[in-house]
């Protein structure tokens, strides 16, 4: 019998690659937000360890006191529905397939705050998400420029088309 030798950086860090690969090539959501879960979590009490903060964490602060444990049971609802049955085994979730994009877009911002590595399976997944989301992230001039110039002529929409496109020019990139 061979045994692997696996930390829990690399556990998680394989678990987000294969989500981040699902998801751009729009696989089955819930396997998706089940090991995009996993590995948020586990880079989650990582970087708790080295006092970073995720962006789950930080929006979990802006919560009122009285109602964080409220909040934080609605975060994690669907990942906690997708791993257990021994309370609900007869009930079902309203599930919105389209959190995932930010329990990913969490999970890679925690992969390089405790790697400092680029990925570039995880670059294409940050190039689709401003493409897809300008709204929400906040880039200074260079990474705007950058960002602009690779995404300019591709539709986030066409996710597996835009991955094949954007791993072949972000593999050269300064993008972080």
């Amino acid at each position: 019998m061979t045994f692997m030798h696996i930390s829990k950086l690399d556990a998680a860090s394989r678990q987000l690659h294969k989500a981040v690969q699902m998801f751009l090539n729009k696989n089955d959501p819930v396997s998706i937000h089940t090991l995009g879960s996993a590995a948020q979590e586990m880079f989650e009490s990582l970087c708790r360890a080295r006092k970073i903060k995720s962006l789950k964490s930080q929006i979990l602060e802006t919560v009122r006191e009285e109602r964080q444990n409220e909040f934080g049971k609605k975060l994690n609802e669907a990942k906690n529905f997708f791993k257990h049955a021994n309370r609900d085994s007869e009930a079902d979730i309203k599930f919105n397939p389209d959190t995932n994009e930010f329990v990913l877009w969490d999970a890679v911002q925690l992969y390089y705050l405790l790697t400092k590595q680029k990925e570039p399976l995880f670059v294409a997944f940050l190039l689709w998400m401003y493409a897809k989301n300008p709204e929400f992230v906040i880039l200074n001039p260079e990474q705007k420029m950058a960002y602009d110039f690779l995404t300019k002529d591709l539709d986030p929409n066409n996710r597996s088309l835009f991955l094949q496109k954007v791993s072949k020019l972000s593999q050269g990139s300064n993008i972080n």
